[in-house]
């Protein structure tokens, strides 16, 4: 009886291995192995040169909006390549793995053109035994990925607007100190000075609208500017300052005053690149999100959930491979274009749904890691089927 009991036992284990394409044999294993990393390492070059060249088109078109405030001079190319710098953290975050589903389909779609893959099921290899390897890389951009998410790309943000509005503010003092004229430092603050020269105004007309403040309005007949960590500072000299009081504007004479305007009010204007939730930190965004919900805790979700949707896009590839429609590359690029673009548009549509709705920053992730289970199941469910017709035939075939 036991005999009977192992031997049933060691039948339905190797039936079971056989079925999921898993096989026992060290010889096999091996070489299932060494056809996985080769399988890696054509699809790594194919993944950095889609990632260069995408990162590289995108910083393009960001270089040309950024170069149309940065005067052309030795200085601003130094800014120029600051900016860029920091700009290419959120763009490898965005492009980490669209470059890996195009570089691994391609390299899957090659491989059969080249009937690589035919020779390897006539060794007895399957896809699904060559996924190992790509499974390895794919876990490993995840981590990255999340990385990039949590921590490093909201400090890229902050660090590109400070710079951005650091260059803009060296920007209209030397606009100011030259006798250009006029600047609107924010949309509350203007200022005029009809002659200047080497940051001494004269005839300055200074208006500040500046909300939390009474509404001002200075007129001095010269003044000095100076700029520091702390944002724009102006000295006046012999003028009169107008205040909107109760209704009533009031009118005081003096000989000497000084007027700052914060870098954070300068922040908040017209050079305010992205919204406050996106620059902040991860135990930032973590407790405004305890504390008022709204769209910091879908902005949470948000970085969690993108990671996870790049994961989805890869293992959706990874189905499309093992289902075997792959036949030449330009099949598998055509593939990963409909897988990138499907989930982008899912993306695009969850944040168009409510703050509230945390769901919508995860709608791209569960579609992609649904749609990669069912082909998944469906694969696995065919070769049950397969495997069970075989056995049947095979028992007929005896009897």
């Amino acid at each position: 009886m036991d005999s009977n009991v192992r031997s049933t036992f060691c039948y339905w284990t190797h039936f079971l291995l056989s079925t999921f394409d898993i096989e026992a044999r060290p010889v096999k294993t091996k070489m299932s192995s060494s056809i996985s990393r080769y399988l890696v390492r054509e699809s790594v070059p194919v993944f950095l040169l889609s990632l260069l060249g995408l990162a590289g088109l995108i910083l393009l078109t960001q270089s040309v909006r950024i170069a149309a405030f940065i005067e052309p001079t030795w200085s601003g190319l130094h800014n120029l390549t600051g900016l860029l710098g920091w700009a290419s953290l959120p763009v490898l975050h965005w492009l980490l793995f669209p470059a890996w589903v195009i570089a691994f389909l391609a390299t899957a779609g090659r491989m059969s053109r080249d009937n690589e893959l035919l020779a390897m099921s006539a060794a007895g290899r399957g896809p699904a035994s060559l996924l190992a390897w790509p499974l390895i890389l794919t876990l490993a951009l995840a981590g990255i990925s999340l990385g990039l998410s949590l921590w490093v790309t909201p400090l890229a943000y902050g660090r590109i607007e400070s710079k951005t509005v650091d260059i803009a503010v060296e920007g209209t003092w030397q606009e100011l100190a030259s006798g250009r004229g006029a600047a609107r430092l924010c949309p509350e603050v203007w200022i005029e000075a009809r002659e200047t020269s080497r940051g001494d105004l004269k005839d300055l007309v200074l208006i500040d609208r500046r909300k939390g403040s009474e509404p001002a309005e200075i007129h001095a007949k010269s003044g000095r500017i100076a700029r520091d960590g702390a944002g724009l500072s102006l000295h006046l000299s012999g003028g009169e300052v107008s205040r909107l009081e109760n209704g009533a504007y009031t009118s005081a004479v003096f000989e000497e005053a000084d007027w700052t305007i914060p870098m954070s009010w300068l922040e908040q204007g017209r050079w305010a690149l992205f919204p406050d939730w996106i620059k902040m930190n991860l135990e930032s965004l973590s407790s405004r999100a305890a504390r008022e919900g709204g769209v910091y805790r879908k902005a949470l979700h948000r970085r969690l959930a993108e990671p996870v949707a790049g994961l989805g896009c890869a293992l959706l590839a990874f189905s499309l491979f093992i289902l075997g429609p792959i036949r030449r590359r330009a099949i598998g690029l055509v593939w990963a274009g409909a897988i990138v673009l499907v989930v982008h548009v899912l993306s695009r549509l969850g944040e168009s749904l409510t703050s509230e709705n945390i769901m919508g920053s995860w709608l791209a992730a569960l579609v992609s890691l649904g749609a990669a289970a069912l082909l998944g199941l469906y694969f696995l469910v065919r070769r049950l089927i397969f495997y069970c017709r075989l056995r049947m035939n095979a028992v007929n075939s005896v009897h």
